[in-house]
């Protein structure tokens, strides 16, 4: 009784120790969580993203030229392709936050998506002081609306030219 009583000991501190050697790995699939991009996989969404929140802000500008150049009534011209672009960024901004919950909460790829969406957030910003340009009455109005929607652009610019400077440093 003494040596079977010895074997099971010396067999369950054997598994105990094999269990204990062997680190526990789940994949990311077994705990429903998702699987985080490659890091060239990585670049190319956020490269894309980057794209179509320039093509994004050319449409914005060009809101602000025709807004500047005073030929038609803001109003009846510019009011729907403010809407329009309003709408496209906020399919935009769906992917993008979509995006973000397939990556590390911390980490380099976080840090890109949150600086692309805080850019995309600067253009908002920018579309919404160009349609309340449409509605100013005086040249003061008009001027620190302008100088707001400048400054908007310009960080947003600034924003996505230090991504992709880290993109490449990666």
């Amino acid at each position: 009784m003494n040596n079977k009583f010895r074997s099971k000991s010396l067999v369950s501190i054997i598994l105990l120790i094999i269990t204990l050697s062997t680190p526990l790995q789940a994949s990311p699939s077994a705990l429903n969580e998702p699987v985080p991009p490659t890091a060239a996989e990585h670049q190319k969404i956020i490269t894309q993203f980057i794209s179509e929140i320039r093509a994004i802000q050319n449409q914005v500008f060009d809101i602000a030229q025709f807004a500047l150049s005073g030929q038609l009534s803001p109003l009846q011209t510019i009011t729907p392709n403010i809407q329009v672009i309003d709408n496209n960024i906020e399919r935009l901004n769906r992917r993008i936050q979509d995006y973000l919950q397939t990556i590390p909460r911390l980490g380099i790829q976080n840090r890109d998506v949150l600086l692309i969406s805080n850019a995309l957030n600067l253009i908002k910003n920018g579309l919404y002081t160009l349609n309340l340009l449409t509605s100013a009455t005086t040249d003061i109005q008009r001027v620190t609306l302008l100088d707001e929607f400048f400054r908007s652009r310009i960080a947003a610019k600034d924003t996505l030219n230090t991504v992709e400077e880290l993109l490449t440093q990666n």
